[in-house]
């Protein structure tokens, strides 16, 4: 993990990002340090320099997994060792400990009064959870967490009812401030009238005329010849009535 910068080529404004390599998926991954951020890492870097005396000790690696030690590096999750007397990087029983001790301190329980469980990787997912559902497009969520494919994000994410309407209507909201007001105008009583009057007119004995509002019929009310009739006869006798004038008609234009 590593600090780079980045300039900005619209306005020229220089943004610090945090190189993480290897990522989960083996690939370089670069994250933009925002102020907390920002704030945290200067804070553990201090911390460890006033410790080290200014610099930051490189520490191996212990890796449970692959069950080997790996190089010496600046690892910024590092503590000082009573037992080996010397630093090491903070492992994975250790992080779940400090954990659990901020859950007893912060008083986080769940609905039956008892302490929750965190792990690690559930950060992950409230972090995507809260970044889509604040508006930040899905994809762009994909790649702040390495992700390939958009269905892995899918997986982070909980939707809930609220937040679901909260964002649709705050899409509509910004859906009608970029349209003329005029079209969300109440309507007149004349207007509503021959709103009401176009819908009446489609009522026909062979259904319905799917003619859209304000259009002209193009078949003068022919409209066993029209594609825009749906056919609903009101009754038995209707239908066959309806049947024999489309045979009829399909005889003479046929």
């Amino acid at each position: 993990m590593a600090v780079a910068q980045y300039q900005l080529p619209d306005t020229g404004e220089v943004v610090p990002l945090l190189q993480i390599v290897p990522a989960k998926s083996g690939e370089e991954r670069v994250l933009l340090v925002g102020p907390e951020l920002a704030n945290v890492l200067a804070t553990i870097i201090a911390r460890l320099r006033q410790r080290h005396g200014g610099k930051i000790p490189a520490v191996s690696r212990y890796d449970p997994y692959e069950r080997v030690e790996g190089p010496p590096l600046p690892h910024l999750f590092q503590r000082s060792s009573n037992r080996r007397g010397r630093s090491t990087v903070i492992g994975t029983e250790e992080i779940y400990k400090l954990l659990e001790l901020a859950v007893t301190h912060a008083r986080i329980t769940d609905a039956t009064g008892q302490p929750m469980q965190f792990r690690p990787h559930d950060f992950r997912g409230m972090f995507a959870t809260e970044a889509v559902t604040g508006g930040l497009p899905v994809h762009i969520a994909a790649k702040v967490l390495g992700h390939v494919s958009l269905q892995t994000t899918q997986h982070y994410l909980a939707v809930f009812p609220d937040e679901m309407i909260r964002s649709y209507r705050a899409y509509l909201d910004k859906r009608r401030s970029i349209r003329p007001e005029a079209e969300y105008r109440e309507p007149t009583q004349e207007e509503w009238a021959e709103f009401r009057q176009h819908f009446h007119e489609r009522k026909l004995e062979l259904g319905t005329c799917g003619r859209p509002y304000g259009t002209p019929c193009q078949h003068e009310h022919a409209c066993v010849r029209c594609p825009m009739l749906r056919m609903a006869p009101n009754s038995v006798g209707a239908s066959s009535r309806s049947f024999e004038i489309l045979g009829t008609a399909s005889q003479k234009h046929g």
